[in-house]
């Protein structure tokens, strides 16, 4: 007996694909076509109560149905014996609803369609449907609003598909609403689809929504899934890793990985690798959505900051791992707590930072826009991203740049000078390592000015001393000059690891990136910081010092120099 499941999410198209596959098989199958709704809601069919309507569709008069479930199938296999019928099982929810429901006989067959991957029957083969690809969303979209308004309007086609996230029956719905209203152009029907507070409600049509589809897989769910489902909404990341997943449920991974599998099961999660999950764009929507309307404020605020302590913990082991003398003391940013990941060598440490760059700044991103209290938390994480020159890549920089200054405008609306003055700080370094001069001077001149009337010696440091390397690096010898003599009255003791001056190794590293092209302007600047690296820290941070400061000094700017390596 042939038998088949189609898997994939709600509003994928499994339904539609397996009406279309048996309707192409009528031939093949000349005794009829058997179709049952098993409805994985949150009541879903009885497999008791399917087989006495198959058996009636069969003949069998209801005084003759046997009342025992067992013997019903026994009866449903005798009728399909002799006959060649295809039955079409739709919305399962496990093999247990299924089984009972197979024929026993090669003459039929079986297909199956399901939200759980990991349905299993005996000699069945599985498919897998994904959502569509770019070319088939605005395919379908052709099809149903009219080829030469797609063919007019190719790129806002292909945002309209987007922001469906190229879901099929979103899709569908997005082509007939166009379809209804001729007149309308694809990008203006595209802008109201563009606001998430709104989206789900637009993606409807007739009977046909979006919001439907997952609503009967939520149904489905336990409260404790269904909580787990809500929580693992909150962040936005294209995928969760397993600490992360942790962290927003706050409980051990083991439990988390759990009722994330058990997510997997149902559909409403999707696991590319052990280990990671990923929700549909339109799925976490609507889990959010939910989230909204179930958990309360502080609960949601609370699972986010669990991730940024996450993260940050692990950022700061990530740091100590790979550029273990190179990394600031407690005095420049918060200790770590006890959550971070354990890195063993820094290999592991940067290929964990480069994969989880995604979820880094989505947190980031989303703690400074939603999370009450989290500005320190967030900008401390952002300060350790870009100030130990994690981010080596234009796209990061880009990214780093843009959170920065989101952090500013955070900080000046929240009242928090000092946070402003760091995220502008970090925001000009990065500028720095690209070659931004003016539009680092601008944020450094913004920081220093909050610095001075704040009467904040460490800024003036800090932020003087990268002022006066920016100056020199743009030929402005005399204001680099007076900048550095201006920020050395703010240095500290060089003995106290507490003190500004123990950001001169940063200083030394970075004038590698942004002096290395001028190799006799670097001595007046660098001298007075290499006196205080000499005077403080092992004697292998003091040789490194003095490399990197041979380095600039003789132009020989290789990659292993440069910020980010070590």
């Amino acid at each position: 007996m042939a038998v088949a499941t189609v898997t994939g999410i709600g509003g994928v198209g499994k339904t539609a694909l397996a009406v279309h596959v048996a309707h192409g098989l009528r031939a093949a199958f000349p005794d009829g076509q058997l179709y049952v709704a098993l409805g994985a809601g949150a009541v879903p069919a009885d497999p008791a109560g399917v087989l006495a309507d198959l058996l009636s569709v069969l003949g069998t008069p209801s005084d003759r149905l046997p009342l025992d479930p067992e013997e019903r199938a026994a009866l449903l296999r005798t009728l399909l014996a002799d006959r060649r019928v295809l039955l079409v099982l739709d919305d399962a929810r496990d093999a247990a609803q299924v089984r009972p429901l197979l024929p026993g006989t090669a003459g039929s067959a079986v297909l199956v369609t399901t939200r759980a991957p990991h349905l299993v029957l005996p000699g069945a083969r599985s498919f897998a449907v994904d959502v569509f690809t770019e070319a088939e969303a605005v395919a379908l979209l052709g099809t149903l609003a009219g080829s030469a308004r797609v063919a007019a309007e190719p790129e806002a086609a292909l945002a309209l598909a987007e922001s469906c996230g190229r879901l099929p029956l979103a899709v569908r719905i997005a082509g007939a609403r166009l379809a209804a209203l001729p007149r309308h152009g694809l990008g203006a029907f595209g802008a109201r689809l563009t606001d998430t507070a709104t989206l789900l409600g637009e993606l409807s049509h007739g009977d046909h929504t979006v919001e439907s589809a997952f609503r009967l897989g939520y149904r489905a769910l336990s409260s404790a899934q269904a909580r787990a489902f809500r929580l693992l909404s909150l962040l936005d990341a294209p995928d969760l890793p397993l600490p992360v997943a942790a962290a927003l449920l706050g409980m051990a991974e083991d439990a988390a990985e759990d009722l994330a599998e058990a997510l997997v099961d149902a559909g409403m999660l999707e696991s590319p690798a052990p280990g990671r999950y990923r929700l549909h764009d339109l799925l976490r929507l609507y889990g959010r959505r939910r989230a909204e309307s179930t958990e309360r404020a502080e609960d949601r605020a609370a699972a986010l900051r669990r991730v940024l302590a996450l993260l940050y913990d692990s950022a700061v082991r990530v740091a100590r791992t790979a550029l273990p003398d190179d990394v600031p003391s407690p005095a420049w940013l918060r200790a770590a707590g006890g959550s971070g990941l354990a890195f063993e060598d820094t290999e592991q440490a940067r290929t964990w930072f480069r994969a989880e760059h995604a979820v880094l700044t989505s947190a980031v991103e989303q703690s400074l826009a939603s999370v009450p209290d989290a500005l320190g938390p967030a900008v401390d994480l952002l300060t350790l991203i870009a100030v130990c020159s994690l981010f080596p890549s234009r796209g990061h920089y880009e990214d780093a740049c843009r959170l920065a200054g989101q952090a500013a405008r955070r900080a000046e609306e929240a009242g928090e000078p000092e946070y402003r003055a760091r995220a502008l700080h970090t925001r000009a370094w990065l500028s720095c390592l690209v070659g931004e001069y003016a539009a680092a001077e601008a944020d450094l001149r913004a920081a220093l000015g909050w610095a001075e009337e704040a009467g904040d010696g460490r800024r003036l440091h800090i932020s003087g001393v990268l002022l006066a390397l920016v100056l020199r690096a743009t030929g402005r010898v005399g204001e680099s000059e007076a900048a550095m003599a201006r920020a050395e009255r703010f240095a500290g003791d060089p003995d106290d690891p507490a003190s500004p001056a123990g950001f001169a190794r940063f200083v030394v590293r970075l004038h590698v990136a942004v002096g290395a092209d001028r190799p006799p302007s670097g001595l007046p600047l660098m001298t007075p910081l290499m006196r205080r690296v000499d005077t403080q820290g092992t004697s292998l941070v003091r040789a490194r010092g003095v490399v990197r400061l041979g380095a600039a000094l003789s132009g020989l700017a290789r990659s292993e120099d440069r910020p980010g390596t070590s």
